[in-house]
């Protein structure tokens, strides 16, 4: 619901800047003038306009990674890791716990045996450079979120109690090239990757649920 919010948002930042600046960026030429319409387009406002949505949009993809992480953080049951806040502070420059970051861009979260629980977030997806999860050997519950990130290289999840079976969506994933889902509640992986996605496969094992 956050994405879609944030979507609408910036499409009317964009479409209000438009709509005030372009038309101050042409000039009106006489009809019997040789010079083209467009001769008189005014190139800084033209620059102006540029550096404005690319702002946008950088502002977009960072508080939609914020959201997605702490989105993470509320479904793990707000877990004691070090440097996490919820809903305050930039995850790449406050020392978060298990988190790499590529200048702004989390690009990992590495959380292997930190005693965490709850339940993956629906979010994941909107990770927008990650390449690495690694949350193998915690207490995490539920399923396997069908909305992963499409960037994804290794997704390790093995040793959690996750339930169910693999999302066909991991199938879609073209990047992934290392996937660990052993001991865990769910079923038996049947197909991890099409013929294109060469993928090393850990599989699920069906251990027994803890009464």
């Amino acid at each position: 619901m956050w994405n879609s919010e944030l979507k609408i948002y910036t499409v009317a930042v964009v479409g209000s800047l438009l709509v005030s600046i372009i038309p101050s960026c042409f000039g009106f030429t006489d009809p019997g003038d040789s010079v083209t319409p467009y001769a008189n387009i005014n190139k800084p406002f033209i620059i102006t306009i540029t550096i404005i949505i690319v702002i946008v949009i950088f502002l977009y993809k960072f508080f939609v990674t914020v959201i997605a992480i702490n989105s993470l953080y509320a479904t793990l049951g707000f877990p004691p890791l070090l440097g996490w806040r919820f809903g305050s502070g930039d995850p790449c420059s406050g020392g978060w716990q298990g988190v790499q970051c590529v200048n702004s861009n989390i690009t990992g979260i590495v959380l292997n045996n930190a005693s965490l629980g709850g339940e993956l977030s629906d979010n994941l997806g909107a990770f927008a450079s990650i390449i690495q999860i690694d949350l193998s050997n915690n207490h995490i519950g539920g399923s396997i979120p069908s909305n992963l990130p499409l960037t994804l290289k290794t997704l390790f999840l093995s040793g959690n109690q996750l339930v169910g079976s693999m999302p066909e969506s991991l199938s879609m994933l073209g990047q992934l090239t290392d996937l660990s889902l052993n001991n865990n509640h769910c079923s038996i992986i049947k197909k991890c990757a099409d013929s294109t996605n060469v993928v090393t496969i850990h599989e699920c094992s069906n251990r027994e649920r803890s009464s």
